[in-house]
């Protein structure tokens, strides 16, 4: 039963989810230059509802739900590196394409 719950949710949300990843692609973010992406991620945090939203001195979104004793730690880097050519790119790096099912872009598959 559980499975078929989440696997229910999972559907449920597939366009949000896509259209955030696409949104995140859109914006520039390579290394040193990711105070536009962190501000988007925070904002989205807080309209998800997170308890806590902070953006720390390093720079890092940090987001808190719930405040119980387990605690879960999802740690990953929001920076892709430059696009030296694009026109290399089969579609345009910062387009956040959908191609035959598949969402297109630098950073789509980094994290």
């Amino acid at each position: 039963m559980a499975t078929e719950t989440i696997e229910n949710l999972c559907n449920a949300l597939e366009d949000e989810v896509i259209g955030f990843t696409r949104e995140l692609i859109r914006i520039q973010s390579t290394t040193h230059n990711e105070e536009t992406i962190v501000r988007f991620i925070c904002e989205k945090m807080k309209s998800l509802g997170y308890d806590e939203v902070i953006i720390d001195d390093f720079g890092n979104v940090v987001g808190r739900i719930g405040n119980g004793d387990t605690k879960i730690l999802f740690d990953c880097h929001c920076d892709t590196v430059e696009v030296n050519d694009p026109d290399e790119w089969q579609a345009d790096p910062f387009g956040g394409e959908i191609i035959d099912g598949k969402v297109y872009g630098r950073g789509a598959v980094d994290m």
